[in-house]
Parts: structure tokens; C-alpha cells; sequence
């Protein structure tokens, strides 16, 4: 154990390893004052100001001595002392602690007659979690996170979109190790390569759209089959794979207006049917998801040439049959991201407002298992923008969503609510430099409990220190690394 005592206005050097022999508070001698008539000090209290799985933080407030005597302080720590006649008001850091363990001590203060004043204190430290804050670069080329899932060897697999061989909008695939270090990445300069959000399967591999193809990769990220085999640029968005180990495509197709694509396709990329929906002149999809029942709902926005767009989900069976259709107005201009279950069968929306003078704030929906609203909550934390891109339930009944905040340079934004959407805590992590901008697009909790998160960071300009990258942070569950 090691304590690091931490001192405001009065410098203290603390000398604890046995190189020094303690000595008794000096004595002074009284002047004035009837032998015995000595009070104690004063009333006091004791803090524990930070703790984490190995050390903890504690301080205490001065005593006031009623006869003005010089006050000594001496720290009790597991039934041993671990600082002695400390003068001034300290914090003071212990450390090496073990995971998981409750902790005991106390502060004691004496005066010049030794009249001992005492209070308790006592903490548990918390779990172990793994954390790391890593930045993938390729080719010296900009590389952004779009969409992280856990995989079943502990690791993660990443899908980003990059610039290879000035190829814009390439697709990159990244496999990540428990720990973070990079086991082996895929590419694919395909044009138009964007928004990737990929899936593991049941075989191991993996399925993944990027706004042009359908691709289903082997579990060493080898391309197996796509659709279509061509250039053609379907812009699937989002897929999942169904009971039967098929997929479930969707799409916006343009007609004119817009209108939602649902395809089912084999588990070796046959198309075996396409389904339409559309409800309004502007009908597009953004997200699929299944639900605990073996069905499907589907995110996206509808709305009229002339007015704003709302969110829309609907729920299909695995035919396609449209099984119920819910709408949430919305004020502003609606921007759909994400769609995930909840614990109570119900689902959980994220997506962006964008109001007049375009103010973009994040808007969060949660629904009951047949659509209803339960409640509706929007948080604006810069005058401008704040931005929302993936979001997350967690063990504890709540939500964790990710994204950005502010205009110039845009913060990463890890964000914690509680079950029924009321702020917890929020994270923001500020670029180095005033033309650069960080973006959390994706998190999901880890086995450990912690957060992880992908984005990517980069130069506004294209220009300034080389800080581009496809950005993965790891962190304990309250956002700390």
C-alpha cells in the first residue's frame, strides 16, 4: 500500500517507509492556563473525495481547537498508522489497494495535552476494469469508426469507412484483440464505402453494409459472397441475420420520392425476396433490429416534401407482413440513427433534431413492445450541436449513448442515463488541437461491465499534427479510463 499525501497552500513531504523514527507532538508549556482545564478540539469531518479499484482519496477538514493550541493529526488506515502529526489540512492519496474490498480507517486529532478527537471513515473500492484509448491509422490516410460489436472470442470487430490509394469512402475492417491490439484488418476499395455497420454470424464470420453492398466476410475478414456483384450502389444501411440464418437487408430506394426496401437474401447471398413500404412522399430506413419475440422492427423517418420529417419504426414478421407501424412527431427535422431492445421487451431510439437555426440536439424515444411511447427526451449541451450516433442499454436498467458535441472542434460525447432517460453523468473528450474533432459514433457495453466506443478523430483542414485515425476507447462502466 502507498500513500500519497496531496497538500493545498502548505508544502509537506511525508516520510512513511521506516527512514525516519516517529515522535510525540512537541509540548508546549502552559502559560496562564489551569492544569487539567484543557478542552479538546472541535468537531470535525471526513471525506472520501475519489476512489477506484486500487486507490482511494480522503480529506479532512481542520478542528477548531478552543484554546487555540496547535493541532496534530494522525491517519489510521486497517488498524495502522500510516501518517503522524500532520499540522495542516491535508488530502491525502492511498494506494495499492485491492479490487473489490472494504476498506476501514479514521482521522485522529489531539491538541497540546493529547486530548484525542476522532472520526471514522470506511469505502469499497471498486471493480477491476481493462481500459485503453487506441488510434488505428492506415496508410497515413483518415479512417473513422462507424459501428463496433463484441465477438466471440472477447475481442470486437470494427467497421469504418477510409481513404486508400485516394479511393473516398473505402471500406475497412478491423478485428481487435480483448485487449485492444489489432489481430487482423480487411479492405476493400470499393467506391463509395460509408456509414459500415457490420455483425458477427453464427459460422464466426461476419455480415456488413456500407451504404453500397451487402458483404459477407469469413471469420479472417475474407471476402465469401456480395450483393450485387457489380458496382451498383443499393445503399443497404443496415442488415440482420435472421432465425433461419438468412439476412434481412433494408434500404431507401428513390422513386421519385423515397419508399423503405426490406430484402431477404440466403445464407449465400440469393435474394429471395424484396418488400416496400411506404407511408409518406419521403419514407426512408435507417436501422433493423430484431426483437425478443423472433420479429423485426425497423427505424427510420417519413415526412412530406414540403414539411419537417418524423421518426417512424415498424414491425415485421420474418415474411415481411408489416405487424404494427408507430410515428413520433417531432418539431424540427428528424434524423434516425439507431434502434436497440430493451430489458422489458420495449426498444430504445436515438437520433438528432435539427430546429430552427439549425440547432441540432440529441432526441432519445423509449417504446413499449407495441410502440407506444413511454417517454421522450432531447439534451442540448453546446449552443449549436450536440449529436447522437449509437446508443446502448446497460446491466443496470439504463442507457449509454455516444456522439458529439459542439461545432468547431466537435467533442466525442459518452453520455449515461438512468431507465427512465434522466441525466446521469456525460464524458467529453476535447481534441489536442482547435481545428481537429473527435466523434464517438458507436459504443456497446463489454463482458466486463466497462464501455467501449469507435469513432474517429481528425483535422477539420486536413491539415496539423498526424492525429487522423479510426478512434476505439475502452472504459470502466461510468466512463472513466
Amino acid at each position: 500500500m502507498k500513500i500519497r499525501p496531496l497538500v493545498f497552500f502548505t508544502s509537506l513531504i511525508l516520510i512513511l517507509a521506516g527512514c525516519t523514527k516517529e515522535t510525540d507532538p512537541p509540548q508546549k508549556k502552559d502559560k496562564g492556563l489551569t492544569p487539567g482545564k484543557n478542552s479538546p478540539p472541535g468537531s470535525f469531518s471526513v471525506k472520501v473525495l475519489n476512489k477506484s479499484y486500487n486507490f482511494a482519496v480522503i480529506e479532512w477538514d481542520p478542528a477548531i481547537d478552543p484554546d487555540n493550541d496547535t493541532l496534530y493529526y494522525t491517519v489510521y488506515f486497517n488498524n495502522e498508522v500510516i501518517v503522524k502529526n500532520i499540522k495542516v489540512d491535508t488530502i491525502l492519496k492511498i494506494e495499492n489497494l485491492s479490487p473489490e474490498k472494504k476498506y476501514t480507517g479514521k482521522v485522529e486529532v489531539t491538541d497540546r495535552k493529547s486530548n484525542p478527537v476522532e472520526v471514522l471513515f470506511s469505502f469499497n473500492t471498486s471493480k477491476y476494469f481493462l481500459t485503453f484509448n487506441k488510434l488505428y491509422q492506415i496508410e497515413n490516410s483518415y479512417a473513422s469508426g462507424f459501428s463496433i460489436e463484441k465477438t466471440s472470442d472477447g475481442g470486437y470487430i470494427v467497421g469504418s469507412e477510409a481513404t486508400i490509394s485516394d479511393y473516398a469512402h473505402s471500406r475497412w475492417i478491423l478485428k481487435l484483440d480483448s485487449l485492444g491490439y489489432e489481430q487482423w484488418h480487411s479492405t476493400s476499395s470499393d467506391y463509395m464505402s460509408d456509414q459500415v455497420r457490420i455483425k458477427q454470424t453464427t459460422d464466426d464470420g461476419f455480415i456488413l453494409v456500407d451504404k453500397a453492398k451487402l458483404v459477407k466476410l469469413d471469420k479472417s475478414g475474407k471476402e465469401v459472397w456480395r450483393y450485387p456483384k457489380d458496382q451498383n450502389l443499393n445503399k443497404y444501411c443496415s442488415v440482420i441475420q435472421t432465425n433461419d440464418n438468412n439476412f434481412l437487408a433494408i434500404r431507401t430506394v428513390y422513386d421519385g420520392g423515397q419508399k423503405v426496401s426490406v430484402s431477404k437474401f440466403d445464407k449465400d447471398g440469393g435474394l429471395m425476396w424484396e418488400k416496400f413500404y411506404k407511408y409518406l412522399t419521403r419514407t426512408g430506413a435507417q436501422y433493423i433490429e430484431k426483437t425478443p419475440d423472433g420479429n423485426f422492427v425497423i427505424l427510420g423517418t417519413e415526412g412530406t416534401l414540403q414539411e419537417r420529417e418524423d421518426f417512424f419504426v415498424l414491425k415485421i414478421n420474418d415474411n415481411g407482413d408489416v405487424l404494427w407501424k408507430k410515428s413520433y412527431s417531432d418539431p424540427a427535422y428528424a434524423f434516425a440513427n439507431q434502434i436497440k431492445p430493451a430489458s422489458d421487451n420495449g426498444f430504445i431510439i436515438c437520433g438528432t433534431s435539427m430546429g430552427v437555426r439549425d440547432i441540432v440536439s440529441v432526441r432519445i424515444l423509449k417504446i413499449d413492445s407495441e410502440g407506444n411511447l413511454s417517454w421522450d427526451k432531447t439534451f442540448l449541451w453546446d449552443d449549436f450541436k450536440t449529436k447522437v450516433f449509437g446508443i446502448e442499454q446497460t446491466t443496470d436498467g439504463g442507457y449509454v449513448f455516444s456522439g458529439g458535441n459542439g461545432y468547431t472542434p466537435m467533442t466525442g460525447l459518452l453520455v449515461k442515463l438512468d431507465p427512465f432517460g434522466g441525466f446521469i453523468w456525460k464524458k467529453e473528450f476535447k481534441p489536442y488541437y482547435s481545428d481537429y474533432t473527435w466523434i464517438g459514433c458507436d459504443v456497446k457495453q463489454t463482458f466486463d461491465g466497462g464501455l467501449i466506443m469507435t469513432g474517429g478523430k481528425g483535422s477539420v483542414w486536413g491539415n496539423g499534427p498526424k492525429e487522423n485515425g479510426l478512434w476505439v476507447l475502452k472504459t470502466d462502466g461510468s466512463g472513466n479510463f
